[in-house]
């Protein structure tokens, strides 16, 4: 898996690199060749057929039985079927075809949608880690500072040795915290590496949270309408009650009379006198089964329930998609306001730590006073940066709820 060079991978790149050569990708679009060669499977029962055969016979005895044969003899033979009639049947079968056709080609842009979002939900963890990177190796130099000044004020005698043990504890603890969140990296790194199908080395860069901000109460149903209009498991869903639909009439057909036209002709190397040496046929042919043992209103019932199940699998779609609508905008909601509560924490928790770290130099406080002040820091700025991720994240979940995730990489924009 070769890597791709990057200064800083952005999103827009690890989307690129995930549908340039996605197995998943592949195997789908492999079901749009099937289902073509489905409509050509269907189309062949409506055209004729036309076969031919060569016989070369040999015989043991001539002459027997009162009848002029041949010991050698050989007879070519052509035949065409051709059917006229049946109720419909084939030509519905036909229609269903290449619905399932239109549903596989759908089902491949589904498909690349779930890779985006697979692919984005990597790309943010990665982000998050490398945030709390950032955060722990600040920390880090914090709790190493920490102790630099506990060790002066020891030997200053300001500071007693339990403080700088303590300090010596917080660096030890930012250390380990340190080490975590390297590990976290190389293993977020991996999975996006995984998703994009390409081995990620570069860090990954924040996406632009520039999008205006949402009502307290926003309408939802514009939101629900463009999902309906845009999401490709709905667009699924109209075209299986499609299928359904044919299938009915696949049904109803059983009950109607078939008919078909045959003909052959003939030619013979050697014939008895009672033969003609050349010799053709044309047959009409009209069929009708007086009973089945009900079968075929077994299959009329059966198509009838397959009609219904798929109507009500439509409108249960349809809900689950307004409540995902609903889901991800409260989602985006709680995190914009959990962001803004934690940018407040995060100043008030960096103005404490200076507060308390300038009362430590002067011996007004002690290192269980900075200890307790830094680690507040870290856990507001913690907090914030998963708020930053999280919310960014949620508007790609947004997108897909809406069917628009991907929009441009779909249509072949980018």
């Amino acid at each position: 898996m070769a890597a791709h060079a990057f200064a800083a991978l952005t999103l827009d790149d690890a989307f690129r690199l995930a549908l340039k050569k996605n197995e998943r990708i592949k195997i789908s679009e492999e079901d749009v060749l099937i289902a073509q060669d489905n409509i050509r499977l269907a189309r062949s029962v409506v055209l004729p057929t036309f076969s031919t055969s060569l016989t070369q016979s040999r015989n043991k005895q001539t002459g027997t039985g009162g009848f002029t044969t041949f010991k050698n003899n050989r007879e070519f033979r052509l035949e065409l079927e051709q059917a006229l009639y049946g109720g419909g049947k084939e030509w519905a079968v036909y229609r269903g075809a290449k619905i399932e056709k239109e549903i596989s080609e759908w089902q491949v842009n589904l498909v690349k949608q779930s890779i985006l979002f697979d692919v984005a939900t990597e790309y943010f963890s990665l982000l998050r880690a490398q945030e709390k990177l950032n955060i722990s190796r600040r920390a880090l130099d914090l709790a190493r500072d920490q102790l630099a000044l506990a060790r002066a004020r020891k030997e200053a005698g300001t500071a007693t040795r339990t403080e700088v043990i303590r300090s010596e504890v917080a660096v030890s603890t930012a250390r380990r915290d340190l080490v975590r969140s390297e590990n976290d990296v190389s293993v977020f790194r991996a999975r996006l590496g995984f998703a994009t199908g390409q081995q990620v080395t570069a860090p990954v860069t924040a996406v632009s949270s520039d999008d205006p901000p949402l009502a307290d109460t926003p309408n939802v149903e514009p939101y629900v309408r463009q999902a309906l209009q845009s999401r490709f498991d709905y667009r699924i869903s109209e075209l299986t009650t499609k299928i359904a639909e044919e299938g009915i009439h696949v049904a109803k057909a059983e009950f109607m009379p078939s008919a078909k036209l045959t003909g052959n002709y003939s030619t013979t190397q050697h014939v008895s006198s009672f033969r003609d040496p050349e010799n053709w046929q044309v047959q009409a042919k009209i069929e009708y089964d007086i009973f089945d043992g009900f079968g075929r209103n077994a299959g009329y019932e059966k198509a009838k329930s397959n009609l219904r199940q798929a109507a009500l699998e439509q409108m249960r779609l349809a809900r689950e998609i307004e409540l995902d609508v609903q889901e991800s905008l409260l989602e985006i909601q709680a995190l914009a306001a959990i962001r803004e509560a934690s940018k407040k924490e995060v100043a008030s928790a960096r103005e404490n730590y200076e507060r308390v770290i300038a009362q430590f130099r002067e011996g007004l406080s002690t290192a269980v006073d900075v200890a307790d002040a830094h680690t507040a820091q870290i856990a507001a700025e913690v907090q914030l940066a998963t708020a930053e991720t999280d919310i960014q994240l949620a508007r790609q979940k947004f997108d897909l709820a809406r069917g628009i995730l991907g929009e441009s990489y779909l249509k072949g924009e980018k």
